[in-house]
């Protein structure tokens, strides 16, 4: 005789699938949105306007978190945790990455992987957008391309123009139209939870194995991952150019033109970068161990001034300006957390 399943309560399952805000307080709006982007920061609205609100409905999709936003101006920027996939449906976006600024296009899909960025959303705001773990998405991938995932989602995210995502953004698309909608009685079905987010992150992957169908030949696209993985390793000490040469079997001249070519970046370009992310997150955590000069150094950086040259072009900010906010911003958090001492008996 098999096991007895356990009675549905109804109504219990789409409760848990679907949260939907609708407020004028930003920090309730982008507590939301670091659910769905785990490890962004550095949200502010971008408007002095009275009447700014802000209508966000996430979906639970198992291995996938799915958000239809709208919204007036805002900003943010950060790191990520987690894959991000942001589709523009009305409004405007600004996406600034690498000291270079795009602006969407309608129905665009922007796929942020690795890198820190900064989002300008403008006023009228209408979007959708999905996240999911870097192994679950890797998972997915392996699935239809056998090398390297890591590689690919790089060079995905150096030319996410050459990306075919229409049928991912159908599918999203799709998806909105339920989430807006609310129908509880479809929500609530766990197995259309786990099927919508299988069909997210294959549509996902299928539109980035196409990136690289026609890139570099195999061997070096092995070079370059070796060279890759070696500088993720060894970002924080005295890197040279030809001891990651060795590590990944190949010419300096080979390595500089495959990160050219796959990275978009020269090889000095690519370790700064991977530098200022690990420093960003130190500070960003708000350890009072994690001085500035203490996340220079473990970042890998000796020359300050340098450090914090590099960190203002990239993140709009000195170094010394994101630890007194995230200082002032925690001061703030215990002060408000603090409770009335009990009376004397």
């Amino acid at each position: 005789m098999g096991p007895v399943s356990k009675p549905v309560v109804p109504g219990t399952e789409s409760l848990r699938s679907l949260t939907a805000i609708d407020t004028s307080d930003p920090e309730h709006f982008f507590s939301m949105m670091r659910s769905v982007r785990p490890g962004h920061g550095g949200y502010d609205t971008s408007t002095d306007r009275l009447d700014w609100r802000a209508e966000v409905k996430v979906m639970d999709c198992g291995v996938v978190r799915v958000a239809a936003i709208e919204t007036e101006a805002y900003r943010f920027h950060g790191t990520s945790e987690s894959l991000y996939f942001g589709t523009l449906l009305r409004g405007s976006v600004e996406v600034t990455r690498r000291n270079r600024t795009e602006t969407m296009r309608l129905g665009m899909t922007a796929p942020q992987c690795l890198d820190h960025l900064s989002v300008r959303i403008g006023p009228g705001f209408q979007g959708i957008s999905a996240s999911c773990s870097r192994e679950d998405l890797a998972g997915a991938l392996g699935a239809l391309w056998k090398d390297d995932c890591g590689l690919l989602l790089r060079a995905v995210e150096s030319a996410p123009e050459s990306c075919d995502f229409s049928v991912y953004d159908r599918n999203m698309q799709s998806l909105n139209r339920l989430t807006g909608g609310g129908n509880a009685a479809f929500l609530a079905e766990a197995r259309f939870r786990r099927e919508a987010g299988d069909i997210l992150l294959l549509s996902m992957a299928r539109a980035m194995v196409s990136r690289l169908t026609a890139g570099p030949k195999l061997r070096a696209r092995r070079h370059l991952a070796r060279a890759i993985n070696y500088i993720d390793i060894h970002f924080a000490e005295d890197l040279r150019i030809s001891s990651i040469a060795e590590a990944a079997g190949c010419s300096i001249r080979l390595l500089q033109d495959l990160f050219a070519a796959v990275d978009g970046r020269t090889i000095v370009q690519h370790i700064t970068a991977r530098r200022l992310a690990h420093a960003r997150r130190l500070l960003l955590a708000g350890a009072t161990a994690d001085t500035v000069t203490t996340a220079a150094l473990d970042s890998g950086f000796s020359h300050f001034g340098l450090f914090a040259q590099h960190y203002r072009a990239a993140f709009g900010e000195l170094p010394s300006e994101t630890r007194r906010n995230v200082l002032s911003a925690q001061h703030i958090f215990c002060a408000a957390s603090v409770t009335q001492p009990l009376r004397q008996g």
